[in-house]
């Protein structure tokens, strides 16, 4: 017995005790980091469409970060008029000093308005695929994942400072198999949205929740 070692009175079998201990440590280490969190409630952006064969959750661009494309675009628009049409209809012989950068700033900023209008960004989840893509229009930050490989989604807060002080953002994260990491998407306003993808597409998926090393449980701003 002193060895860790016994043997079963009735088949004779040999047991390693400390082995079967530390087996048992290990399934019970895991255990305690299971957890049940309460059901997020939908953010009132998304749209969600759930079928036996495919989760699809999807969210508008369109923001208060439209706001600066159009200034641009106003600008942009007073550029072009004071270049090309206020000259003319002050004076037939007026010259015009040279077309103004600003009105450089009007193809970008009418691009990024009907991307803003337009555009979605679709997360797609089946049982063999976890995809990201930004439609109609393509844009950076697609991706394509094996389902199989993905461990555990979570949330990871990231402050930064701007004129209006210290403000936070959100990104969703996946541990992938042998431990590896990567960020599916970041730049969410608010801790909620992010909690409602990581709970929606463990489920769909069957990932226990469980809690990851450097996770935000608790956002700094409410």
């Amino acid at each position: 017995m002193a060895s860790g070692l016994a043997r079963c009175d009735h088949c004779r079998s040999i047991f390693d005790l400390f082995s079967a201990r530390a087996s048992h440590m290990v399934s019970a280490k895991l255990d305690a980091k299971k957890r049940v969190r309460g059901h997020q409630p939908m953010p009132k952006r998304y749209t969600v469409e759930e079928t036996p064969s495919a989760l699809t959750i999807s969210w508008r661009w369109l923001s208060w970060n439209i706001v600066p494309a159009l200034s641009m675009l106003g600008l942009s628009i007073w550029s072009f008029l004071d270049t090309f049409y206020w000259p003319v209809i002050g004076s037939q012989n007026a010259e015009s000093d040279g077309l103004n950068p600003l009105f450089l700033l009007g193809p970008f900023a009418l691009a990024m308005i009907i991307y803003q209008l337009v555009n979605r960004t679709r997360i797609r989840v089946t049982p063999g695929v976890l995809s990201i893509r930004q439609v109609p229009f393509p844009w950076f930050g697609n991706k394509t994942i094996p389902a199989r490989s993905v461990k555990q989604l979570y949330c990871k807060e990231h402050e930064f400072r701007s004129r209006h002080g210290v403000q936070y953002s959100y990104a969703l994260e996946v541990v992938l198999s042998g431990g590896r990491r990567r960020v599916l998407f970041r730049g969410f306003p608010r801790f909620e949205q992010v909690l409602y993808l990581e709970q929606q597409i463990e489920s769909y998926l069957d990932i226990d929740d469980r809690e990851v090393d450097g996770e935000t449980l608790t956002p700094s701003a409410r």
